[in-house]
């Protein structure tokens, strides 16, 4: 059996013994011999064990990036007489860790302000889909992301003599590190 799946067993059982417990345990004393008090009839016998949690210790075990750049020409309808800002939203919309590899799906929003041909103000809304596939040597489908970071690396944008289009250019860079749970910590209140 593989080193990593004994290990994900031990913490799945040491986990499963700190949620669950380990069996009610019961006072075998009669009735007669339970002291009781008004309202707590058996307390001194079945004390209410206090409820501890695990918390997972990580480790991060691997990390890379990838570099994407897309060329595209957008149209801009009606015509602009003058390009405004243009402003970004990066978004990374999902992170697939797999045996070896990490492939993420990202875009970047482009709102395009400019002023149309009639004195117009007009916003184009250009959406620009990323997906890189990052080889992480070590990495297994269990384990989970740490850290993620879309960045944009270079952009061009050229208005076009007529001002039908904005020719653009944009480069990111996609960043991951990967981690795995090693250990788990056994936290009870009071102590």
């Amino acid at each position: 059996m593989p080193k990593h799946a004994f290990r994900a067993m031990a913490v799945l059982a040491i986990l499963m013994i700190f949620v669950f417990g380990l069996g009610a345990i019961s006072c075998s004393a009669s009735e007669s011999d339970i002291p009781t008090t008004e309202g707590e009839i058996g307390a001194e016998c079945c004390p209410v064990p206090p409820v501890c949690t695990c918390e997972p210790i990580y480790a991060i075990v691997g990390c890379g990036e990838c570099t994407k750049c897309d060329e595209r020409t957008i149209q801009l309808c009606p015509p602009a007489r003058t390009l405004g800002t243009i402003t970004k939203v990066r978004v990374i919309d999902f992170v697939q860790v797999l045996n070896g590899k990490v492939i993420v799906y990202a875009h970047v929003d482009k709102f395009i302000n400019y002023t149309d041909i009639s004195g117009v103000p007009r916003i184009r809304f250009v959406r620009i889909p990323f997906t890189c596939e990052i080889p992480i040597p070590g990495i297994v489908e269990t384990d989970t992301v740490a850290f993620q970071q879309l960045t944009i690396t270079s952009e061009t944008d050229t208005l076009s003599c007529d001002g039908r289009s904005l020719d653009e250019r944009l480069c990111v860079r996609i960043n991951v590190s990967i981690q795995r749970i090693l250990d788990c910590r056994l936290v009870c209140p009071n102590s």
